[in-house]
């Protein structure tokens, strides 16, 4: 399992007001589209800071994973137009194997 991270920018013109139900709206566009893999699917907006949506997606290698992401938000955009307005910087955030019992 993979995290994969966004840091998200409003577009110049944009709102710059980000969705509280992104999170939700993210897990039921990719579930829709077909996009496998997606597990759970998180926010952090707070005052101030760029909004940050991460993805925990089950996928064999980190590009597989990273690629999984990057389809459940293009077909959330797809489903929601205002989120059209963000731009996402993608990243991997390494979890750590548990350990061998």
């Amino acid at each position: 399992m993979f995290l994969i991270c966004a840091s998200l920018t409003p577009r110049p013109g944009g709102s710059g007001s980000f969705p509280a139900d992104t999170a939700a709206a993210v897990a039921s566009a990719s579930a829709a589209a077909g996009v496998r893999g997606i597990e759970h699917v998180v926010q952090r907006a707070e005052p101030g800071t760029r909004p940050v949506l991460g993805m925990y997606v089950v996928a064999a290698t980190r590009q597989a994973a990273a690629s999984a992401s990057e389809r459940a938000w293009h077909a959330a955009v797809a489903a929601r137009p205002e989120l059209g307005g963000w731009t996402a910087v993608w990243v991997d955030v390494p979890l750590p194997e548990p350990p061998v019992a």
